[in-house]
């Protein structure tokens, strides 16, 4: 089993210094708003801010940052957007005050049809006995004897409370976690 910290809606492995960040969906905001729905622009900021106290707890807790992977689906829209490669390059420049921009994986997701930001995409990342991939498609390299642990996202997990007679209802991201093939899952909420 990986040793593995659930901080926020990301996973981080202390003993590699990985940070695992699930699907940004950067340009969600952007169709609501031009299907009509009015709502302030606040998504990059948001996103900056919640991988701010990521950063900070992992300092906290006295790790070193080393590698920042980001487990696909990082734009929303299926064809070319230029403000969600605007704004992710915002997320990347915040970034690079932490790792180097050579640090700081992309792995493509079923919403990113192309390279993304300057930055080589790919379709799988291996580390010591973790594979990291989006979850849309498999891949013969997953199921090596070598791969210990899959981390992925595309399902954004969460879990639905109501109270018994259906009034009050909330729903919650969560960390899916089990075992498959004799490899250790955990499956990664959605990050917007």
């Amino acid at each position: 089993m990986t040793n593995h910290i659930f901080i926020s809606k990301s996973v981080f492995f202390p003993e590699h210094g990985i940070l695992a960040i699930g699907d940004l969906h950067v340009g969600y905001e952007q169709s609501l708003i031009e299907s009509g729905i009015l709502i302030p622009e606040r998504q990059v900021k948001e996103i900056i801010e919640d991988l701010q106290k990521i950063i900070n707890e992992i300092k906290k807790r006295n790790y070193e940052l080393k590698k920042i992977i980001f487990l696909g689906d990082i734009k929303h829209y299926f064809n070319y957007e230029w403000k969600e490669k605007f704004n992710f390059n915002k997320i990347l420049d915040f970034l690079k005050d932490y790792v180097k921009d050579s640090d700081i994986v992309l792995i493509k997701g079923n919403h990113d049809k192309f390279d993304f930001a300057g930055k080589k995409m790919k379709n799988y990342y291996f580390n010591s006995g973790i594979m990291f991939f989006h979850g849309h498609m498999s891949y013969p390299q997953i199921f090596e004897e070598r791969v210990e642990t899959w981390v992925l996202g595309h399902l954004h997990p969460s879990i639905s409370l109501a109270d018994k007679s259906n009034i009050k209802y909330e729903k919650y991201k969560c960390f899916l976690t089990g075992k498959f093939k004799g490899k250790e899952i955990i499956i990664v909420p959605s990050f917007f």
